[in-house]
């Protein structure tokens, strides 16, 4: 007799454990279980700190693209403020209007600079922590299959705890970082480099900056006064005038008469000094050494001197071009950077500490007499004139690079042959030209973009003076060959259509022309001197001075100063009738342009550099340095 089976009486479902596994009936995971909500909360809290720094990178954005293109030291209302207040420089109404636009302009740059640090922080912390939390909640390969029906009642209190507690961290964390970004973002800049929450106004006191090398600083120190920068070969604009208080009619280095300071300088060059408040800068260079040095305006002091390739890497020995040597090339800066460049073909940028930026190297060993032309920069554009060889080799080239990061935003071929000018540039309603004189063109290109907006087929030979500005004319300069004006408004070739004047005779060599009120000053090498009517060209009167002449005339309160290569100084009047205002010897060789700011003329011998001003000049800016 069979015994009947017994059924086992059936657990209902409800009943059943409360398990995470591959499939209903399959292997369970009692670990996979117990991270289950953990990774859930970790989830949570991965997306509320992407979603801070979604918000943060918002801001920052939202701000980019809202602020306007132009730096403050490159605004057209300021940069035509400074022209009003230099043919006017005693408008006291006007120089507050300076003062105003210039503080209101630095102080929302730097302010921005300084939301942009807090927020580049921000969002480096918070992505770090959106990494870990993500790393942290990552899917369990063991753990794919939905807690079953009745999970979350079985562990709901330490669920619902464990993702109270993380969300509630990373809502702190936040918190903490909107605090951090408050602080940040809530509070302008002051321009003494510090952040307040007061702004500053027009009667700011910026005296007690003067010597300082941070950017905010330095800028600072001449936003009452712009003759206190010199920033390129030939000063503002490349249109070698100083204003302000007026440079002495003498001066001696050996009895220290009117010279508050003499520094010998370590390595020779033909560059001028660029000033920027309490820094001159200027470069030396022979086969072995390529340097920039940095001085300090008030004292003379060496305060650093760099090369401009990186630390550790070894300088090539190249000869020094016997015509122009190895730094023949003016500098160029912005208060917050300075450009150089090298007949070896090392270009680079430092920082006002000396620190070295970033730096490239060129080619540039088919240019008969060395590389000289100077550096330029304009609205954040750094321009390197690069002409080189014949004009069949296609070798010469105008570069246009990020003045920060030294990457090319564009490079334009130029069918010409070697010159030594620099670039002037022309802001006008219709854009901005960059205009270059080399063998055989004028031309002009749009700032923007490299492309060629107009030529003129006028020049030729050995180009060494710059092109300048008279008015609506561009007044260009080709040794042996002619002295011309063109009219700026043209587009393609405008050889035959735009050339308002052109002379064939009495045209300079190596200085570069001087234009003061409506009057075109040229010098020669060899001492000839010729005033004329900059927009025709006549002649209103002519002078031999009876010396060698390389540095460019550069003009001061209606005084022109011609510093002769013996070591001669000869001051003119900036008028329609000749005056010879003072003549002396100085006894020390001069090739290169002098530069002006706040009362002072620095000027490169050939062995040093000196800065002449009177004594109530020098002892204000002591003053103010102290």
């Amino acid at each position: 007799m069979s015994t009947p089976s017994v059924q086992k009486p059936s657990v209902p479902s409800a009943r059943r454990p409360m398990v995470l596994g591959t499939e209903e009936t399959g292997n369970v995971d009692a670990s996979a279980v117990a991270r289950a909500p953990a990774l859930r909360s970790w989830r949570w809290l991965t997306a509320i700190l992407a979603g801070a720094c979604l918000v943060v990178g918002g801001a920052m954005l939202s701000g980019l693209l809202s602020r306007s293109a132009e730096e403050p030291w490159s605004s057209k209302a300021l940069l035509q403020a400074h022209a009003e207040l230099r043919a006017d420089p005693k408008n006291e109404a006007l120089k507050n209007r300076v003062r105003d636009l210039d503080l209101e302009l630095r102080r929302a740059y730097f302010t921005r600079l300084d939301r942009n640090r807090t927020g580049s922080a921000l969002l480096v912390v918070g992505g770090g922590l959106v990494v870990v939390s993500a790393l942290r909640g990552r899917r369990d390969p063991k753990a794919r299959a939905p807690l079953m029906r009745g999970a979350e009642d079985a562990r709901g209190p330490e669920s619902r705890a464990l993702r109270r507690s993380v969300v509630a961290t990373g809502l702190a964390t936040v918190a903490l970082g909107g605090v951090v970004a408050g602080l940040g973002w809530g509070r302008e800049v002051r321009l003494d480099g510090s952040r307040g929450a007061q702004t500053a106004t027009a009667g700011t006191d910026v005296s007690g900056v003067e010597g300082s090398n941070h950017p905010a600083a330095t800028s600072a120190a001449i936003l009452a006064d712009p003759t206190q920068l010199w920033p390129q070969f030939r000063g503002l604009g490349g249109a070698g005038q100083g204003v302000g208080r007026e440079i002495p009619l003498k001066w001696d280095p050996k009895t220290r008469e009117n010279v508050r300071w003499r520094t010998e300088m370590p390595l020779e060059g033909y560059n001028s000094p660029v000033v920027w408040s309490n820094r001159v800068f200027l470069t030396g260079g022979n086969k072995r050494e390529r340097l920039v040095f940095a001085v300090d305006a008030t004292s003379g002091a060496l305060v650093w001197q760099r090369p401009v390739t990186p630390e550790g890497q070894a300088v090539a020995a190249v000869e020094p071009p016997d015509q122009s040597g190895m730094a023949a090339s003016t500098v160029a800066t912005d208060g917050q950077q300075v450009w150089a460049i090298f007949a070896s073909g090392d270009l680079g940028a430092l920082d006002f500490d000396g620190r070295l930026v970033w730096s490239k190297k060129f080619d540039l060993s088919e240019n008969g007499y060395g590389h000289a032309s100077s550096l330029v920069v304009h609205d954040g554009t750094l321009l390197v004139q690069l002409d080189r060889g014949q004009a069949e080799d296609g070798k010469s080239e105008l570069l246009a690079l990020n003045a920060r990061e030294g990457t090319m935003r564009w490079r334009a071929a130029r069918p010409v042959g070697g010159s030594w000018a620099t670039p002037l540039v022309v802001a006008r309603a219709d854009g901005v030209q960059v205009i270059l004189s080399g063998d055989p063109l004028l031309a002009a290109y749009d700032l923007a973009t490299g492309k060629e907006r107009w030529r003129a087929a006028v020049l030729g030979g050995e180009l060494a003076p710059s092109p300048v500005l008279a008015g609506d004319l561009v007044i260009a300069t080709s040794p042996g060959h002619a002295l011309l004006g063109v009219r700026l408004d043209g587009t393609g070739d405008v050889t035959a259509s735009h050339v308002a004047w052109k002379l064939e005779t009495e045209i300079p060599d190596v200085p570069t022309p001087l234009v003061v009120d409506g009057l075109l000053f040229t010098a020669d090498t060899e001492g000839h001197v010729h005033c004329r009517d900059a927009a025709t060209g006549v002649k209103v009167w002519s002078a031999s001075l009876e010396m060698e002449i390389q540095a460019s005339p550069i003009v001061s309160a209606g005084r022109i100063f011609l510093l002769g290569q013996p070591g001669t100084v000869v001051v003119l009047r900036a008028a329609r009738a000749q005056e010879e205002l003072a003549r002396f010897e100085t006894g020390e060789e001069v090739y290169a342009t002098p530069a002006m700011a706040d009362g002072s003329l620095f000027v490169r011998t050939r062995k040093a550099l000196l800065r002449v001003a009177a004594a109530d000049a020098a002892g204000k800016e002591v003053a103010r340095a102290n």
